[in-house]
């Protein structure tokens, strides 16, 4: 070999480093998009921003219909007419909507459903308040769903309940309930099963602080505060004593010496 081909395959190497820094230099970050009115639908994976209040929306506030998406709320009030959801996460198809995050900080008030999360895997809802809506939030189980995180969001005022639980596996960590119409929380009738609700506070509400519905079973109900409800802080309908499991939670009435 002679000294010239030497030289090159000594900095070869070094040149195709750098070309290939140089690559990745040109690549964009990925764009986030920003949403500005009412009614919006997000049919695409990908970052989402609201850049505004949206305000005495029609119908729903903004929908998400696909998987892989994150839609970041800003500290942005979402406000509707009394009838739709502020934020409808759901798909159609006869499968779950996979890794949807919803963060805020963000006001969501005067819908039918505040914040709808139906069939979905491995969500996230976090720093979400829902007020003067019919329904606070509505974690709704179809398809297999399972394994979503709803945490440190507050439910307050709402003329029902704050939270309706009839998922499966999902964790419920540092929300709060208050001064709602309904229960603070309610592990639905016969669907609600194997679901953490830890940490959470519940009070002041118009029925049951948390409140797990007959044939909602093997849920882990631990370390939650629930004080000055209507009815009982906490409650377990089920007919053959505590069909949940209930432990080292702060409260000042049960209807069910199993609760502790």
């Amino acid at each position: 070999m002679g000294k010239s081909a030497t030289r090159l395959s000594k900095h070869l190497p070094v040149a195709i480093t750098l070309l290939l820094l140089a690559q990745l230099a040109v690549v964009p970050a990925q764009a986030q998009t920003q949403i500005t009115a009412c009614g919006y639908n997000i049919k695409l994976p990908g970052t989402y921003v609201l850049a505004n209040d949206l305000l005495n929306c029609p119908g729903d506030g903004i929908d998400v219909t696909f998987s892989h998406v994150t839609l970041q709320l800003g500290n942005h009030q979402i406000t509707g007419s009394g009838t739709g959801t502020g934020i409808k996460i759901a798909r159609t198809e006869p499968y779950p909507i996979r890794e949807v995050k919803v963060i805020g900080a963000a006001t969501i008030s005067n819908f039918d459903t505040g914040v709808l999360l139906y069939s979905s895997l491995n969500g996230e809802l976090g720093q979400i308040t829902c007020t003067g809506n019919n329904t606070g939030f509505f974690i709704e189980r179809h398809y297999d769903s399972a394994d979503n995180q709803i945490h440190d969001n507050i439910a307050t005022l709402n003329h029902g309940a704050g939270f309706l639980i009839s998922g499966e596996w999902d964790h419920y960590v540092g929300n709060r309930s208050n001064q709602n119409g309904g229960s603070g929380f309610v592990l639905v009738a016969n669907v609600a099963r194997d679901n953490f609700v830890n940490g959470d506070n519940a009070n002041q509400n118009g029925k049951d602080g948390i409140e797990a519905q007959s044939g909602a079973v093997y849920n882990m109900i631990y370390e939650n505060h629930a004080t000055g409800n209507s009815m009982f802080d906490l409650a377990d309908d089920n007919p053959a004593g505590c069909q949940n499991t209930w432990y080292r939670n702060s409260f000042g009435t049960s209807n069910k010496k199993c609760i502790e």
